[in-house]
């Protein structure tokens, strides 16, 4: 590498990381206004007059089998104390949670694979190119990750500022990180560590399994997935994972057994078609590739091949093997189909799309890492970058990446709500003056002046028999609650 690209590298690295910290910033300042929901005021409402034990029983017999989220949804400090002014703090908790979980997981998995990779970010007199640190590349790589997630992710709102959603959906995805890095890490322990971090990993799956059922089959298969690939690759049995294996079951039978779930699913319509179960599912992976493509992924995938290759002759040879490759292309569709097939067959569509936002998380990850292992069959992305470079120049190739994490998609939406929040806190300020002088009353409320549809999962309606009106009202103890109008004044 002469010093010319050498200094490209290291310009391109530091624009990388400066642009993807200012992707970053607006969601975390945003995390700062958010207020309950109906859910959320449900469940405090609920459990104010109920044990912990009658919560969750009540709940299991009538609602649901997911007993970890609700005890989550019992004792988050909002449900104890009715004090709003603990939402953000959860908000914050819960994305804090998922940040360490994934680049702790990051860490292990480029530790555990232990990469010599060569620094394009340090030059010397001589152009003698040093070795890259480790924290240099997982805090590139992890910055990265988490930009496009948030810039992409099909619907902020319910993962990272809705805490009934977050702590059925990214709560448990941050677990699942944390139990693979420790599986990562196992390796290079000796034998009484190993046994300890399978024990870990078990007691996570019961939260993981216990919090929502999508993730819970995902989590299932990634164990059994393990499990094979360690037969087939490494030429090894790992019986250790036969404990989480069957704890995962046994928790997916006190789910699937909850008397809840049938009265659920009798409000579910839609689904239980063969015919649709076998087809829809494969349009679906189809349709939902396409709507996860952005120009910054584009872009990024270009920027990323030349790294790649140098990458993919020092990691482990075992990765490179077809079959390996073949099985990580198999986990690839195993979590799309585990996302699809049960919607489709409970609803006959697409899953809530907080669903969608954990397995994004996944294949945009997976993606990058199964390019990796392809990158020197895929010669034909080569060929592209050339035309890509020859007609879209690098300067204007950073413009562009960084006008997508201003104006498009998430970021729009993130950066225009962080602009308009004074229009929204002047609203909900002037709502809450009217709600503490209308107790015991009818009251009618006007929408928001501005409404910010990155963080706020949603508003009372016009009718005030409505669920979200009805739990509204209770919780500030008023006759009856309602919107003038339904429509939004942005």
């Amino acid at each position: 590498m002469n010093l010319k690209n050498i200094d490209n590298s290291r310009s391109l690295f530091a624009f990388m990381i400066w642009t993807s910290l200012l992707a970053i910033l607006p969601f975390l300042c945003l995390s700062a206004f958010t207020i309950p929901s109906a859910d959320d005021i449900f469940y405090h409402n609920y459990g104010l007059n109920k044990s912990l034990l009658e919560f969750l029983i009540h709940h299991y017999n009538t609602w649901t089998g997911r007993y970890f989220s609700n005890l989550l949804m019992a004792i988050n400090p909002y449900s104890l104390t009715s004090q709003l002014s603990y939402y953000p703090l959860m908000t914050y908790g819960v994305q804090i949670l998922f940040f360490l979980a994934s680049f702790l997981f990051l860490k292990v998995l480029i530790i555990s694979l232990s990469l010599n990779l060569v620094d394009p970010l340090v030059t010397t007199k001589t152009a003698k190119v040093e070795k890259i640190k480790l924290r240099t590349l997982t805090r590139l790589i992890y910055l990265l990750w988490i930009a496009l997630f948030f810039h992409k992710m099909p619907r902020p709102t319910d993962s990272l500022y809705w805490f009934a959603g977050s702590s059925s959906h990214l709560v448990a995805m941050s677990f699942c990180l944390f139990a693979s890095g420790l599986y990562l890490s196992s390796f290079k322990q000796n034998y009484l560590v190993q046994m300890f971090y399978y024990f870990l990993i078990s007691l996570l799956t019961i939260c993981i399994c216990g919090s929502n059922e999508t993730l819970m089959l995902q989590w299932i298969f990634l164990i059994f997935f393990a499990f094979i690939y360690e037969r087939v690759v490494l030429n090894r049995l790992n019986l250790k994972l036969i404990f989480p294996f069957l704890i995962s079951i046994i928790c997916f039978a006190i789910v699937f057994l909850a008397p809840g779930n049938k009265i659920r699913a009798e409000n579910l319509q839609g689904g239980h078609d063969l015919l649709l179960l076998v087809f829809k599912p494969l349009g679906l992976i189809v349709e939902t590739c396409v709507r996860y493509l952005s120009v910054n992924l584009v872009i990024l995938l270009f920027w990323s091949l030349p790294f790649l290759s140098r990458i993919f002759i020092l990691i482990p040879a075992f990765l490179k093997e077809k079959r390996s490759i073949y099985l990580f292309i198999s986990l690839w569709f195993g979590f799309f189909f585990l996302t699809f097939v049960p919607s489709v067959w409970t609803m006959g569509g697409l899953p809530p799309r907080r669903v969608l936002n954990n397995t994004y998380l996944v294949i945009l990850f997976l993606s990058f890492f199964i390019l990796l292992l392809k990158i020197n069959s895929w010669t034909f992305l080569f060929r592209f970058k050339h035309s890509w470079d020859k007609y879209f120049p690098m300067k204007l190739q950073k413009i562009a990446f960084l006008v997508s994490f201003l104006l498009l998609f998430n970021h729009y939406e993130a950066w225009k709500d962080l602009i308009h929040i004074p229009r929204f806190l002047s609203s909900l300020n002037e709502r809450n003056e009217l709600v503490l002088q209308s107790k015991g009353q009818d009251l009618v409320l006007k929408p928001f002046s501005y409404f910010p549809t990155t963080f706020f999962y949603e508003d009372i309606t016009t009718d005030p028999t409505n669920y979200r009106n009805v739990v509204f009202a209770e919780f500030y103890k008023l006759k009856s609650v309602k919107l003038s109008t339904q429509e939004s004044p942005n």
